[in-house]
């Protein structure tokens, strides 16, 4: 039994159009500053102490340029100074885990075989 990809390809309109508003909605532009400050500082301050910002992690500086700036948003979870900040970077890392399944799933349909989407 063959799938159409055309088919299938309108079928998954509704959910890009749930991509592009959440990419709306979830504006990166009023944290960016202050991340961004925390960076150039070195150092992530809270009340009850201080630790350093890791910015080198392979040794390349065009590896590291990337990581640096995910790594200190993911940090409050690590570190533990933020307690809303915890949780909210876990149901972050539980609705990824769900996308990530329907991904794995959804790559190993025959639809899907000698795609990128295969990959």
């Amino acid at each position: 039994m063959t799938e159409s990809k055309l088919v299938r390809a309108l079928k998954a309109i509704p959910l890009l159009v749930i991509c592009v508003y959440a990419k709306k909605l979830m504006n990166p532009d009023p944290i960016a500053g202050q991340l961004k400050s925390v960076y150039e500082s070195g150092q992530i301050t809270w009340n009850g102490g201080s630790a350093p910002v890791v910015s080198s992690f392979y040794g390349i500086p065009f590896l590291d340029g990337i990581w640096a700036p995910i790594v200190l948003v993911f940090s409050q979870w690590t570190i533990g100074f933020d307690t809303a900040g915890s949780w909210q970077m876990f149901t972050f890392l539980a609705d990824f885990g769900l996308l990530y399944s329907i991904f794995l799933f959804e790559s190993n349909r025959r639809a899907n075989a000698l795609t990128l989407a295969k990959l």
